[in-house]
């Protein structure tokens, strides 16, 4: 949900990169994941789903939007954000190889 929200962003923004119908079939797609959420609630985490999608939105609107500042951070916070991205997953596998060996 979270790259379908991300895309379907970009669609909007940029519509010379995508297809005219490109947008509304994103829609369409989101709006079915949500029938089917709702249909079967007891296999599906639709708060999982619904918070991918509010994240891949709010991604997408922070990535792609136009405002000159904005591009000249960019490559900044992307950095910033691996960087930490990387630091997160080696302390959590820290953690899980010291609970393994406990």
């Amino acid at each position: 949900m979270g790259l379908l929200g991300f895309i379907t962003i970009a669609a909007y923004f940029d519509k010379t990169r995508y297809p005219p119908r490109y947008l509304r079939q994103m829609i369409e797609a989101i709006v079915l994941v949500g029938v089917f959420g709702l249909v079967g609630f007891a296999f599906v985490d639709n708060a999982g789903h619904f918070g991918g999608l509010l994240a891949g939105v709010f991604l997408g609107w922070l990535f792609l939007r136009k405002n000159e500042q904005w591009v000249r951070r960019k490559e900044k916070l992307l950095t910033l954000s691996g960087a930490g991205s990387v630091v997160a997953l080696g302390v959590i596998s820290a953690i899980a190889v010291y609970r393994m060996m406990v």
